[in-house]
């Protein structure tokens, strides 16, 4: 059975993980936020870089709520009306990808002309105020994560295995906000741990936008 709606939404959530991956390999090591010379010299180095890093993620993170059109379909197709696991889903992945677009304007402030004659101390301000909003937009995420997890696993929406990731990756999201309260070690934006967290929901996404751009074809057509 075609879903044009779903599969549209799959195409434009492959589009929006690409232009994210893309923003990924402009990520470049800060310095500490507390040595304030070192920093504004960074940002001053790599203006062009944080900009387009920034500007992708926005595009990324604004193709993630079209995304997110297609998954709420594929939830309420399994669920009972009203579909509260759906738009639980529906709502807290456009309230976490709302907030990854806020959490790209301090990072913008940085690369605008008048960045530049910013004191160092208000360019660590913005870096770390930066750091906060984008561990914050990992909670609800989390709770986008952990509906998915629960529709698929009662209700088959996707493949239970999905649902079982989902589930780790609503954990990671977790452990990503909480990182907020430890800005150093594994945690830290730049930690190891991190970048393995953030890897989670990257697979599931992948997984999920190619199964909603997948044409369904009925049981009964598959055994002609």
């Amino acid at each position: 059975m075609d879903h044009p709606v779903e599969r549209t939404s799959g195409a434009v959530g492959l589009l929006g993980i690409i232009l994210g991956l893309g923003a990924a390999t402009l990520e470049r090591p800060w310095p500490d936020s507390a040595d304030t010379q070192e920093l504004a010299r960074f940002v001053e180095d790599n203006r062009g870089a944080l900009l387009g890093q920034s500007i992708l993620f926005v595009l990324s993170s604004a193709l993630m709520m079209v995304f997110l059109v297609g998954v709420r379909s594929r939830l309420s197709r399994r669920e009972r009306e009203p579909a509260p696991l759906a738009s639980l889903a529906f709502g807290a992945g456009l309230f976490g990808y709302g907030a990854n677009i806020i959490g790209q304007a301090p990072q913008l402030v940085l690369t605008l002309p008048s960045g530049s004659g910013l004191v160092p101390s208000s360019a660590a301000l913005l870096t770390d105020l930066g750091f906060v909003l984008l561990a914050l937009a990992n909670l609800p995420l989390a709770v986008m994560f952990a509906a998915i997890a629960v529709d698929t696993l009662t209700s088959g929406s996707f493949p239970a295995w999905t649902g079982w990731w989902a589930a780790a990756a609503a954990l990671g999201d977790v452990a990503l906000t909480v990182s907020v309260a430890t800005p150093t070690g594994a945690l830290a934006p730049q930690g190891w741990l991190a970048y393995v967290l953030y890897l989670l929901p990257v697979v599931w996404l992948v997984t999920a936008a190619g199964l909603l751009v997948k044409r369904q074809v009925p049981r009964s057509a598959a055994l002609v």
